[in-house]
């Protein structure tokens, strides 16, 4: 597994500990470190167990489910987080502009569960009722919905990192000491993604 899938389950766990509201320090020590991976250099699959531990930000737990991630494609914890939540969770969470507080709004406030009923929430009206919401949040909401309509012809997440790992990993090997990271809507783990955007910082201008 390579760094970005291992950042996007991180990161993902800690947006589902977001939604259950959990402990914030918690949910940022797990934002933090799919931060942390992501930017790395090295590929975390390729280092031994101590390795790991001595990353900035990876202790012993964390290192510890990377370390499952790498050996096994996933974790329990990360499957157990989301047994307890509709997949269709995950839909709202990947939407454009739509974070994991907003998420947890909805999902416990008004118990939207997928996009269909996000959209007819956002078209009601119930949205702007919601305290902190208003008029403004449900317009961006309904316009996040119809862009992902609009581009649904685009390539999914993991296909684009897929693409995205190959790419850096050939880039890396013209400029090993570069920091070379995907960004745009890749780092951002939206649901598709219509180009691959790539950031080279350090490396010279022949890349």
């Amino acid at each position: 597994m390579d760094n970005l899938r291992i950042a996007r389950v991180l990161a993902e766990i800690g947006d589902l500990l977001e939604i259950k509201n959990e402990n914030p320090f918690k949910i940022r020590a797990y934002r933090n470190a799919a931060e942390t991976i992501a930017h790395l250099g090295g590929a975390v699959a390729a280092m031994a167990a101590d390795d790991r531990r001595a990353i900035p930000g990876i202790g012993k737990d964390l290192a510890a489910k990377i370390g499952e991630l790498v050996d096994t494609g996933s974790t329990v914890y990360h499957q157990e987080l989301l047994q307890e939540f509709p997949p269709t969770v995950l839909d709202l969470l990947r939407l454009q502009g739509v974070g994991p507080k907003t998420v947890a709004r909805l999902y416990h406030d008004l118990g939207i569960r997928t996009l269909e009923e996000l959209k007819q929430s956002a078209k009601d009206g119930r949205i702007r009722a919601l305290k902190g919401m208003g008029a403004r949040k449900e317009a961006l909401i309904l316009k996040a919905l119809e862009e992902r309509q609009r581009f649904a012809g685009r390539r999914l997440l993991a296909e684009a990192s897929d693409a995205a790992a190959s790419l850096v990993a050939f880039l890396r090997s013209y400029a090993p000491d570069a920091d070379i990271t995907p960004v745009g809507s890749l780092r951002r783990g939206c649901e598709t993604c219509g180009d691959i955007d790539i950031v080279a910082a350090g490396a010279v201008a022949s890349i």
